[in-house]
């Protein structure tokens, strides 16, 4: 820059602006220091909205932000001050030469890569994310540029580029202080992050799950996503979610690229993740890619840390709930790292207090390696184990619950070019769960889940405005749908076996995002999958009245069924300004594994996974969705609504009295029904350094029906909740204490209850008329969370103190009914003895939380 002397820059000036538009800045700066301002509108964005706030500043100073973050240059000619843009993008746009420029962005203190970042023009409609491995490309024609590089909760950088052939640029962001700065200038990164957003997805970092109140202090991913619009709770101590009327089994949840069969602790009450070990998650309801595939209704995709490329760090936790330890550091400075997450439930001390003889724990164990193999190729091997013990130990023996997790990835980055980014991932998983009748005699019953496979993803950046991604993947799955394991060759002999099960998912897609101009950007795919049955195993077959007919044995890898079902989708979204988008989207989606189970409880109890196959069809889902969004710049609130409409087929349900447990013609008790579901769901959330709020409502119906139900009749899905209700904040009282809370309200869940009773040879038998006939009382519930940073902000390492009050006013939800109790004459509700008499039976309910106090230490370093 240019800087003459014939008006003095240096004179200082007090100011502050929030979120004014340029011209009105540069309006209040020249009635303060009397320096005037030339510039043509027509290539200068006077209409940009900054925030400035400085006291007795020299206006040079002043003039260097705002160029900075507007891309102008300012040059001092007589006795005015002339602003230019930086580059002029028309321009460059005539030029016939086109180049790109490529790289990886980082996280400057970890050197970890940061997914879903943004890389942009400002001020320009021209732009790209970082990929879930932190690689971007974007190809501009010859010409100057200056670029923006932003991530939630990170500085933005701003480069002058000169470009004249093919770049690679490493860019690092440095995360922002949490003490609040004297000069902001932040309303271009909130439009880019707005801009950004797709319908119906949601990606989340750590930083906002350890903000919300949780259960026993213990942060938990799956609870934070159970607050957001268009997700339904399963109730307290439960991770069990529904979005959109869809099922509890319907929601795919990867890991690292590996799916995750089961992700509860002690019956649901945590979850499997540990944010510490997170380094970001995704959440789609709708609008899901086409690399996606294999659930109806939402995916999960779940990242974990990479290890700290450029020192060693860590982090340890106590809580009353659970204990954690997480290391990481380099193998290679800036080239390679390594990352270990290990924790222990302290929950143990709970139960024994009430039963001495209880054995109750769970473990997460994470561990990372990422190794840097040239320019072009990076190696990821990312392992995770979670394991539960529910047992009660007599004087030789231990019977009870025990269940794990195991997933396991090694994913192949590779750059073809500038253009062509590949990953190969190869990843297993397996869900194994024991119901122990007798550990020392090896008695238990058994059922597990495991799958193998392989998948190739490409994506070619064709252009800034243009960009495919296309794979296909092969999956070897096998389950059990539950046998009894007995060491007494005898008693095997009487005790029915469950065929296991033997199946293959093949799959290819494509897909294409688009910007057709300005205001049209069009998001297309299909993915083509292939189901495959296989021996060796029994089927079972049926006839219309669910009578067995006849089976049939099926040799070792004999393929003796497949299903074909195309899955396309499409979303078009319309933005006519920068604050204000319109999004409407349709889904095709198929389902070939399901999980049976009859139990409506929040806990986690004997489900087991059963493919389609002959005779049981693969559920399906068509959904349509249209989403408005506004953004309000000046205030920093964003209001989003989402209305959508969901058909499915062949949905899971049971005939009554549904017999699952060990029995070898389990088919024959599941009932095909089609479901329907639909709502609107409305959020208005705003963010600022000191002050971030959500407010979410949703209203939603979803119904199901089958001929051989209810008697024919359509009847609410007991995941039913017509309304739901939100609310989180979230304070910076001052920079070392947070405070944050959270209230959530929803209608109660639908039950099914004897409509009268009578009395056969002195018992009394229910009569039931209709399923879902009822509902529980109204679920409400309020959380505070308060959080002192111990030491100063500067400090190599922090010291965390968490005080949490979960259901602070002490509400009891239940979450069942029970029919089987009478009142003694001690006034106690109790299970009636005598069955020769003929007592009067009332109905009681349960509930797992009231007040929940804890506090958590964290050490950071």
């Amino acid at each position: 820059m240019l800087h003459a002397q014939l008006i003095n820059v240096n004179k200082k000036i007090s100011i502050k602006a929030k979120n004014k538009q340029l011209s009105e800045v540069l309006k209040e700066i020249t009635s303060k220091s009397g320096i005037m301002f030339s510039y043509s509108p027509n290539i200068i964005p006077e209409t940009t909205l900054i925030s400035l706030k400085a006291k007795e500043k020299p206006v040079k100073e002043l003039l260097d932000e705002i160029a900075n973050n507007v891309q102008i240059n300012w040059q001092i000619v007589e006795n005015q001050i002339v602003l230019k843009p930086i580059q002029n993008i028309q321009t460059n746009r005539n030029s016939k030469e086109k180049f790109t420029i490529s790289g990886y962005i980082k996280d400057k203190k970890t050197g970890e890569y940061l997914p879903g970042a943004s890389v942009y023009i400002p001020n320009s409609n021209i732009g790209t994310i970082s990929n879930s491995y932190g690689f971007y490309s974007l190809t501009l024609p010859k010409g100057n540029y200056q670029l923006a590089y932003s991530y939630i909760g990170y500085n933005i950088m701003n480069i002058n580029v000169v470009l004249n052939e093919n770049k690679i640029i490493e860019s690092i962001l440095e995360q922002e202080e949490i003490a609040l700065v004297e000069i902001e200038v932040k309303a271009n990164d909130v439009v880019s992050d707005f801009n950004n957003q797709i319908s119906g997805t949601m990606t989340v970092s750590p930083s906002l799950i350890r903000k919300k109140p949780a259960p026993m202090g213990e942060p938990e991913i799956i609870k934070t996503l159970q607050t957001f619009p268009g997700v339904i709770s399963g109730g307290d101590a439960s991770v069990y979610y529904f979005v959109r009327g869809g099922q509890k089994d319907q929601n795919l949840i990867l890991i690292d690229e590996a799916p995750v069969y089961n992700p509860s602790h002690l019956l649901g009450l945590f979850s499997s993740f540990v944010p510490e070990a997170v380094k970001s998650f995704t959440f789609y309801k709708s609008s899901m890619p086409a690399k996606f595939g294999g659930r109806l209704s939402s995916v999960l995709d779940i990242v974990t840390n990479d290890g700290n490329k450029n020192k060693f760090s860590g982090n340890v936790s106590l809580g009353i709930a659970a204990s954690h330890i997480q290391l990481e550091g380099p193998l290679k400075k800036d080239k390679s790292s390594w990352f270990v997450s290990l924790r222990r439930s302290n929950i143990g001390w709970l139960f024994k207090r009430q039963e001495q003889n209880f054995d109750i724990s769970f473990t997460d164990f994470n561990t990372k390696t990422n190794l840097r193999l040239g320019k072009k190729d990076r190696l990821f091997l990312s392992f995770y184990i979670g394991k539960d013990d529910f047992l009660q130990t007599t004087t030789n023996d231990k019977y009870g619950l025990e269940w794990s997790n195991v997933a396991g990835t090694i994913r192949w980055n590779h750059l073809y070019n500038e253009k062509l980014f590949a990953n190969t991932t190869l990843y297993t998983s397996k869900y194994n769960y024991n119901f122990y009748l007798s550990q020392k005699n090896g008695t238990y019953w058994n059922t597990y889940i495991q799958t193998l496979g392989i998948k190739h993803d490409i994506t070619f950046y064709k252009s800034p405005q243009n960009t495919f991604y296309l794979g296909l993947g092969l999956a070897v799955n096998s389950e059990n749908p539950g046998n009894i394991i007995l060491s007494n060759a005898n008693s095997k002999q009487i005790i029915p076996v469950i065929e296991k099960c033997f199946n293959n998912d093949i799959w290819v897609y494509l897909e294409n995002e688009r910007e057709i101009n300005r205001f049209f950007k069009l998001n297309y795919g299909l993915r083509l999958p292939f189901f495959l049955n296989n021996g060796p195993t029994k089927e079972y077959f049926f006839d219309e009245n669910y009578n067995n007919t006849y089976s049939v044995n099926y040799e070792i890898k004999k393929v003796y069924n497949y299903f074909v079902n195309p899955e396309p989708r499409v979303l078009l979204k319309y933005k006519p300004d920068t604050f204000f988008n319109v999004s409407t989207s349709y889904t095709h989606t198929v389902q070939y594994l399901r999980q049976l189970g009859t139990s409506q409880s929040p806990l986690t109890s004997l489900e087991v996974w059963y493919p389609s196959s002959p005779g049981l069809k693969p559920e399906t889902a068509d959904q349509i969705s249209l989403s408005f969004s506004k953004l309000f710049v000046k205030k920093d609130i964003e209001i989003n609504i989402e209305t959508y409409y969901k058909w499915m087929h062949n949905v899971t349900e049971y005939a009554a009295h549904a017999d699952l447990l060990i029995n070898p013609l389990i088919k024959g008790e599941l009932r095909l029904s089609e479901g329907n579901s639909y709502g609107v769901e409305f959020s208005v959330r705003k963010n600022s350094r000191k002050i971030t709020y959500w407010l979410g409502y949703i209203w939603s119906r979803s119904f199901l029906q089958s001929p051989d139900i209810n008697n024919g009749v359509k009847y609410t899905a007991y995941y039913d909740h017509p309304h739901t209700i939100n609310f989180n904040l979230h304070f910076q009282a001052k920079p070392r204490i947070a405070l944050s809370s959270n209230w959530i309200y929803s209608t109660g869940s639908p039950y099914t209850t004897p409509t009268s009773f009578y009395y056969y040879q002195g018992s009394q038998i229910p009569v039931y008329v209709a399923r879902n006939n009822v509902r529980l009382p109204d679920y409400h519930r309020l959380d505070f969370n308060m959080e002192f940073i111990l030491n100063k902000l500067q400090s190599k390492s922090q010291h965390k103190l968490t005080f949490t009050i979960y259901n602070a006013y002490n509400r009891h939800n239940p979450f069942s009914l029970n029919f089987n109790k009478i009142v003694n004459d001690a006034n106690h509700y109790v299970i009636p003895q005598n069955t020769n008499s003929t007592p009067e039976t009332i109905s009681t309910y349960k509930y797992i939380f009231g007040i929940v106090p804890s506090i958590t230490y964290l050490w950071q370093f």
